[in-house]
């Protein structure tokens, strides 16, 4: 899976999600992560009205330019 990707499994009303991102350096990643399976999970339930067992976080690459832009 690459960055910027989501992968969605469905089985009955089951829902399994995947998401892979790309970081902002500096950010602390496993509050990034849970922030996304949080939002990712309320977003698809209110949206398909099925139930969401499981948000995987991949974060795939950490952005480097970002700071360097600040700079």
């Amino acid at each position: 899976m690459g960055a910027g990707s989501v992968c969605i499994d469905i089985a009955g009303q089951q829902v399994v999600v995947g998401v892979a991102l790309v970081a902002v350096d500096g950010v602390a990643l496993p509050v990034v992560a849970e922030n996304v399976r949080r939002e990712v999970a309320t977003a698809v339930s209110r949206m398909t009205q099925l139930r969401v067992i499981q948000v995987d976080v991949l974060i795939a690459d950490i952005d480097l330019e970002v700071l360097e832009e600040q700079s």
